[in-house]
């Protein structure tokens, strides 16, 4: 989940690995002074240092992907996810409009109720073996938005780059993609 370092540097005025030094002083990994920080203790440790929430859950993900805590797309509950996202020269009401029915088609599942004048609408697919689609919708500027799918609940043993080449082909049908 490591992104931009040079992002990163803006955000938050330290890199990766001043970050990561310093939560292995404090003991987040563990060893011999204690157990392995949560992802909430980390990511709020991260905010008592002044780091923007967003970014603290960035670098606490980070963080336990680089010290082995975490895999990726391992979630914090231990089950794993796959997401992908899409921008449409659609508002985020036509995008509703036009996405969730043709998602919901190829799923072959009734849509989920969401409320498309809400300014990020979200919804959930549920699927018989227990796992779920999660579909959101976010503005992107004048005219734009942004749909993402992210497939959650998956056991260890899921195929995640499968999982996002199938999330990808529920988008590929929708119109007006611009990216």
């Amino acid at each position: 989940m490591r992104g931009s370092e040079e992002s990163l540097v803006a955000a938050t005025g330290e890199s990766y690995d001043m970050w990561f030094a310093r939560l292995d002083e404090l003991g987040a990994a563990a060893g011999t002074d204690g157990p392995t920080w949560s992802h909430t203790r980390i990511a709020a440790c991260l905010v008592d240092l002044g780091v923007d929430g967003w970014w603290a859950q960035h670098l606490a993900v980070a963080y336990e992907q680089a010290r082995g805590l975490r895999s990726p797309g391992q979630r914090a509950d231990g089950t794993f996810s796959a997401s992908v996202s899409r921008t449409l020269d659609l508002e985020v009401p036509a995008a509703v409009a036009r996405v969730v029915p043709a998602v919901a088609d190829a799923l072959a599942l009734a849509p989920p109720e969401l409320n498309p004048a809400a300014k990020n609408p979200s919804g959930r697919f549920r699927l018989d073996d227990g796992t779920i689609i999660v579909i959101g919708f976010s503005p992107r500027g004048e005219g734009r938005s942004v749909v993402s799918l992210e497939h959650a609940r998956l056991g260890a043993d899921a195929d995640l780059d499968a999982v996002k080449a199938r999330l990808r082909e529920l988008l590929k049908g929708v119109d007006t993609p611009t990216a």
